[in-house]
């Protein structure tokens, strides 16, 4: 059996609101897969988790997630979206970039 065009929503019902990270390489080849719906209890998505996933059309980063490992999207023509409330990543000329936070520079002699 071939399988194509699927579709995934990770819901919190489905997973029980349990899900707070996407493990490395988990959706990593799944060449079926065309869109993905994050929910907003995942705060972490792990190294390669969906590389190479080809038919991956669209992504949306909820608010929540904050940390992001490498080559997540590597090989994945998937347009990627995310949540405006996201205090860490944005969209910058189409890529996905982390979002630098500026130091706030200490006073001489200021107690931390």
């Amino acid at each position: 059996m071939k399988m194509t065009d699927v579709s995934l929503t990770i819901t919190p019902e489905l997973v029980l609101k349990a899900v707070k990270k996407i493990g490395n390489w988990l959706f990593s080849d799944c060449s079926s897969l065309t869109s993905i719906i994050i929910p907003e209890t995942v705060t972490h998505i792990g190294e390669d988790a969906f590389r190479d996933c080809t038919a991956l059309t669209s992504v949306h980063i909820p608010a929540s997630v904050v940390s992001i490992d490498a080559y997540v999207f590597c090989n994945c023509p998937a347009v990627i979206t995310v949540h405006p409330d996201n205090p860490a990543f944005k969209i910058e000329n189409g890529e996905l970039v982390k979002i630098k936070r500026k130091r706030k520079k200490r006073k001489k002699n200021e107690k931390v």
